[in-house]
C-alpha cells in the first residue's frame, strides 16, 4: 500500500476529506483526564487556522479544577511555553514535559488517531460539515472509557502508575 505526504502527515492516496471551497481552517487543543470519576478527552474547537498559548489557558482553566491535584503533561510545542508555564505555577499545577519527538509517549496520540481515521474515511466537499462531523466523532471519542484506558496503558510507565493511583471506582 502506497501513501503520500500531505503537508501534515501521511496518508493514503486518494483518501477522505479534500474540503477547500475558500480554504477555510480549524484548529483543536485536546487532551485525556483522568479523574477519580472517569477518564475522558476533553478538547476545544477554535474557528481559526492556529492555536497560541493563549488558546492553550483558557483551554486549561476548563481543564484544571479548583483544590485537585492536577499534573498536566504536554509536548514541546511553542504554544506551551512561558505563558503556559506562569498560568501552571500561579494555579499550583504541576506539569511535565514529554521528551521531544516522542508522541509513543502521549495517551492523547490515540484519540487523534480515532478521529483522522473516521474523518478520512469521507471526502467533505463543504467545510461546515467537516466540523460538525469533526465535533461529534470528539464526542464520541470522549466517551469510550476503555479506548481512552487503552490509550493510556500502551504508553506505559507513568500512565499505568498515575492510572493505579487514582483507582478508578469504575468499570471501564
Amino acid at each position: 500500500m502506497s501513501y503520500t505526504n500531505k503537508g501534515k502527515g501521511w496518508m493514503k492516496p486518494k483518501a477522505g476529506i479534500r474540503v477547500n471551497p475558500k480554504r477555510k481552517r480549524s484548529a483543536i487543543i485536546g487532551g485525556i483526564t483522568i479523574s477519580k470519576e472517569r477518564i475522558s478527552f476533553n478538547y476545544s474547537i477554535h474557528d481559526k487556522p492556529s492555536l497560541n498559548s493563549e488558546d492553550v489557558i483558557d483551554y486549561l482553566r476548563k481543564v484544571v479544577r479548583e483544590g485537585e491535584k492536577t499534573v498536566i503533561v504536554m509536548d514541546n510545542a511553542k504554544i506551551h511555553g512561558e505563558k503556559v508555564r506562569e498560568f501552571l505555577e500561579e494555579k499550583g499545577v504541576e506539569y511535565v514535559y514529554l521528551p521531544p519527538y516522542s508522541p509513543d509517549k502521549s495517551p492523547a496520540e490515540g484519540p487523534w488517531a480515532l478521529l483522522k481515521a473516521k474523518l478520512y474515511k469521507k471526502i467533505y466537499t463543504d467545510f461546515e460539515t467537516l466540523i460538525w462531523d469533526t465535533r461529534r466523532y470528539l464526542q464520541s471519542i470522549s466517551k469510550r472509557g476503555k479506548d481512552l484506558k487503552y490509550s493510556i496503558e500502551r504508553c506505559g510507565e507513568p500512565w499505568t502508575s498515575i492510572l493505579n493511583v487514582v483507582t478508578l471506582p469504575f468499570k471501564v
